[in-house]
């Protein structure tokens, strides 16, 4: 049986071109990314706080937060990484969850034919994923292909990614047949199509955590940006990159 090649893409650490001061660091999930480019320009014009973006597997992010990376607020793909950094005593208050997302079946733009479900993507030559031990996305992959009982026929032809993001890039480029990443990956991506959706019942909700972190630099101003999220316009951009609402 063949096991899966590996792509290792390091976090991102992305800050705003601007003269503003310096404000918070976030650890954001990968898939926040270009979400994040918008948001952090939207939010400075308002209150004038410059954001940095460490961007990441949100498992790696959480490793990095308790290595004593300096973070002031956690924006995690998966709630049991917050709840990680909580049972650390790293987080400050109650986590928020500020967005959800969907699993899609993405294909080249050009392909000629693409998978109908699951089950389809057994007949691929190379499926990407993130990897499931530090990206929520591969994770919730698993489960998904573990429910339909798929995942041994599968795991042999995935080609792992460092995180969802890179997992995009690997269909954007032609490397692999199809990747299961998130729908906010595929909004707005004309190097992709989406083949299907992955039925929610099959994993976990994918939840988008907030948590301001213990120790914090910069609290006040972290704060002001979770409140950003949840202001109208922070869920029109969310909206506008894919993102379901964060309330039930």
């Amino acid at each position: 049986m063949r096991g899966p090649r590996v792509l290792l893409v390091l976090p991102l650490l992305l800050t705003a071109c601007s003269s503003a001061p310096s404000g918070p660091t976030l650890s954001a999930a990968a898939s926040l990314a270009p979400f994040l480019a918008e948001a952090g320009p939207a939010f400075e014009a308002e209150t004038g706080i410059r954001i940095a973006v460490r961007a990441g597997a949100s498992g790696a992010l959480a490793g990095q937060i308790l290595a004593g990376a300096p973070t002031d607020l956690f924006l995690s793909a998966d709630p049991r990484w917050t709840e990680a950094l909580w049972s650390k005593g790293r987080v400050t208050g109650s986590p928020v969850t500020v967005a959800r997302n969907r699993l899609v079946v993405v294909v080249p733009a050009g392909a000629a034919a693409a998978p109908a479900d699951l089950a389809g993507l057994a007949a691929l030559e190379r499926i990407g994923l993130a990897d499931p031990t530090v990206a929520p996305a591969g994770e919730y992959a698993r489960e998904a292909l573990v429910a339909a009982g798929v995942w041994d026929r599968v795991a042999e032809r995935r080609i792992e990614a460092a995180d969802v993001r890179a997992a995009l890039s690997l269909v954007e480029r032609g490397e692999v047949d199809a990747a299961i990443v998130y729908a906010s990956d595929a909004a707005n991506d004309p190097r992709v199509r989406t083949a299907f959706a992955v039925d929610p019942a099959l994993h976990r909700p994918v939840e988008i955590t907030a948590a301001l972190l213990a120790g914090a630099e910069h609290p006040e101003a972290a704060d002001r940006f979770l409140l950003f999220l949840s202001s109208e316009p922070g869920r029109a951009l969310l909206a506008r990159h894919g993102f379901l609402p964060g309330a039930s």
